[in-house]
């Protein structure tokens, strides 16, 4: 779905001198913006919040598209994307837990909060780990490495779980996700299942890097998964 839209709007940006870096940086700031209202909280805030979260969602792609319709693929392009996603998820986290806890006395949110953002920080340097150790050069090309590693080992049920709930966190359904919750004003529990979830998410990651390292690496010129999507 985000495709549809972002397809369009890269093709019009090509028209200018935007460079795909650019891009990245701008839809950081949408998403800066996203944490920003939900920090504010309210009913209306969350809404708007989590609207701007679907746009970051939807312009994510639009680097990567820019950059190959320019012929602008770089490494350190990979590189600022993926930081600025991993960005992107910890100002929506946090202000999600901003947002409860100004409009709640309970400290159980503060607790939570806490969890989640540990959660977040977590995943992010274990995913960073596996990334720099399977796909080093390329990646955006990470999460079909791993896919196609866990599906080799399809009788352990960790990476079977993960194998099938992965799309959960992708940026291409958790804003929408986000976005359904945040209209019927449910955002505590994408809240409570955010904290639990990013902490099954480093846990399986530092499993699957743990199993994963004990074979042996193949380059990424030679690897014959498909190229990540955006998350």
């Amino acid at each position: 779905m985000n495709r549809r839209i972002s397809v369009p709007i890269s093709r019009q940006l090509i028209k200018f001198p935007i460079t795909p870096n650019m891009v990245s940086i701008f839809t950081l700031g949408v998403g800066i913006a996203s944490g920003a209202f939900f920090a504010c909280g309210g009913y209306w805030n969350v809404l708007a919040g989590a609207v701007l979260s679907v746009w970051a969602s939807i312009l994510d792609g639009c680097d990567g598209e820019v950059a190959r319709l320019k012929l602008l693929e770089s490494d350190f392009g990979c590189w600022l994307e993926t930081v600025c996603d991993y960005l992107y998820y910890l100002m929506i986290f946090a202000g999600m837990a901003i947002g409860l806890i100004r409009s709640s006395d309970e400290k159980m949110y503060l607790i939570w909060g806490i969890l989640l953002l540990f959660g977040a920080v977590m995943s992010f340097l274990v995913t960073g780990l596996g990334r720099h150790r399977f796909a080093a050069g390329r990646p955006e090309q990470y999460l079909g490495i791993w896919q196609a590693k866990a599906e080799r080992r399809q009788s352990n049920p960790i990476l079977y779980f993960g194998r099938y709930t992965e799309f959960i966190i992708r940026r291409c359904f958790m804003p929408y996700a986000l976005l359904f919750f945040a209209v019927f004003n449910l955002t505590k529990v994408v809240f409570f299942s955010a904290a639990i979830g990013a902490n099954l998410v480093w846990l399986i990651s530092l499993y699957s890097y743990c199993a994963f390292a004990f074979t042996k690496r193949s380059p990424i010129s030679e690897s014959t998964v498909p190229a990540e999507t955006s998350a």
